[in-house]
């Protein structure tokens, strides 16, 4: 029991109260609430001299026919408060790391709108990811393509309903070449999903320099002024261009399988098989 709600047992209460954010203000509203309507709860933390910080929650009440007397119970969930608050903090960085993945998360309904979407993919569609789902928008929204014939407003694509290829086009211009995989769980009439959205531009981009780069050999060995080759481990012709089958009087196809010493004359063979046979080990 406190005698009097601004009587000293409350206020030494109040200067142990630990270094916590909000912790002197909740005791305050507690006591506020107890003198004006009778009753209040809530949680503070309490720093003990000799021990840690203990977390209680807190209840109180006017006692009927007591005036100026009020009960208030301290119940100690300290173990508790530190299990919530290490639940959070997981919590906490598990959804970090969702939201700022290099990949898209989202979630839709049946009709497409989004239930849930990752900073990463709403960063890409030009929007938060409060705005997305606050306004009801859908994933039909951002396509750059009309989807195929048939296909279902939460997934639009054509596989089945759970992977396909689909270009994004963001509020600010991007376009994006994406892969969506994704799984259905319906429950009654009505179902959400669980999509992963894979950018494959970036992809895209370095498989077509490697086909340019690729072209661009081709075209340089195949038309370099001078005799280019390549051989296999018995010296033999893998690939020859043109410069070196007109050295050699045959068409470049003529050459292929056929030992590049045959092309000598017998007393520079030993010499050149040497100087092969020591390439071939790095020498």
């Amino acid at each position: 029991f406190f005698p009097g709600l601004d009587d000293a047992p409350l206020d030494a209460l109040a200067r142990r109260l630990a270094a916590e954010d909000g912790a002197s203000s909740e005791l305050a509203s507690l006591r506020r609430d107890v003198q004006q309507k009778g009753r209040a709860s809530g949680r503070v933390a309490i720093s003990h001299p000799a021990g840690p910080i203990a977390w209680f929650s807190v209840t109180a009440h006017r006692l009927a026919g007591r005036a100026g007397l009020s009960l208030w119970n301290f119940e100690d969930v300290t173990q508790r408060s530190l299990i919530d608050r290490e639940i959070h903090d997981e919590r906490s960085k598990l959804a970090d790391v969702l939201d700022h993945a290099p990949i898209g998360f989202y979630s839709v309904d049946g009709a497409g709108r989004f239930l849930f979407v990752n900073e990463t993919l709403a960063d890409w569609l030009g929007a938060s990811p409060t705005e997305l789902v606050a306004n009801g928008a859908k994933i039909g929204d951002f396509l750059a393509e009309p989807p195929p014939a048939g296909a279902l407003p939460h997934a639009p694509f054509e596989s089945g309903g759970e992977r396909g290829e689909v270009v994004l086009k963001g509020r600010h211009g991007l376009i994006l070449q994406a892969l969506i995989t994704q799984s259905v769980i319906r429950y009654g009439a009505n179902l959400r999903t669980r999509s992963v959205v894979r950018d494959l531009t970036p992809e895209r981009d370095w498989q077509a320099a490697l086909r340019q780069s690729r072209e661009r050999f081709e075209r340089f060995f195949a038309n370099a002024p001078v005799g280019i080759a390549l051989l296999d481990e018995q010296g033999r012709f893998a690939e020859a261009n043109a410069t070196l089958g007109a050295f050699f009087g045959a068409a470049p196809a003529d050459l292929i399988c056929k030992a590049l010493v045959t092309f000598l004359p017998e007393a520079d063979r030993p010499g050149l098989a040497s100087h092969l046979a020591a390439a071939m080990i790095g020498r």
